[in-house]
């Protein structure tokens, strides 16, 4: 099973990495608000509601 973690957080955008059991690694980098919906790794789906600063808040759903 792969986790997904949040690596950085800065008013440029979030950044999330997951790196699966055999090793490969998928990122999703600069991630905002506005970018214009969801992004998925390993069925879980994603968003950056709203950031201000270092805070995010991120919804996730499992698809």
């Amino acid at each position: 099973m792969s986790s997904l973690d949040i690596t950085a957080v800065s008013s440029a955008g979030v950044d999330f990495q997951s790196i699966s059991p055999s090793g490969m690694v998928m990122s999703a980098m600069g991630q905002t608000p506005n970018q214009g919906g969801a992004s998925s790794i390993n069925k879980l789906s994603f968003e950056v509601v709203a950031l201000e600063g270092s805070k995010a808040v991120v919804r996730f759903t499992h698809t």
